[in-house]
């Protein structure tokens, strides 16, 4: 499980020159086994 702060912080890591380069094999591999859950924490 990972946990990101806020949506803009995924978004530049998921941009990034890095993730970019590494991300298509390695989601091709997940895409069987992945179960994406986007959550907000709850209002104080």
């Amino acid at each position: 499980m990972v946990r990101f702060p806020d949506i803009e912080t995924f978004i530049g890591l998921a941009a990034g020159p890095e993730y970019q380069q590494q991300a298509p094999a390695l989601r091709e591999a997940a895409l069987e086994r992945t179960l994406w859950m986007v959550t907000q924490p709850p209002e104080v």
